[in-house]
């Protein structure tokens, strides 16, 4: 065998055993649908962040979107960017309906 060729087939190897190497343990790896979910009192908190402006047609649908999740450790923190509409008014009636936001 030349040099050419060895070389050749040294280059080569990485880009045939990557694809194989991934398929392997991809045919090995566990579902996320097969993993317990966790006990609600062990979830980690989520924080997400609504910014708002002039959004007094949208944030009530949004807002009511994100706390009818099933995630129940969930802190829903909104900035309003001076709105100049209800947008702050129908955020903290739903802030008092709903502790997370």
């Amino acid at each position: 065998m030349s040099w050419a060729v060895a070389t050749g087939l040294a280059c080569a190897m990485p880009w045939i055993a990557a694809p194989l190497v991934t398929a392997l343990r991809l045919s090995r790896s566990r579902s996320l649908d097969e993993a317990p979910p966790l006990a609600p009192d062990d979830a980690p908190l989520l924080s997400v962040i609504v910014p708002a402006r002039d959004e007094e047609q949208n944030i009530e649908r949004c807002l009511r979107s994100i706390l009818e999740t099933s995630y129940q450790r969930l802190d829903v923190v909104l900035v309003d960017d001076h709105s100049r509409d209800a947008t702050g008014e129908i955020a903290a009636r739903i802030a008092d309906e709903d502790a997370r936001l």
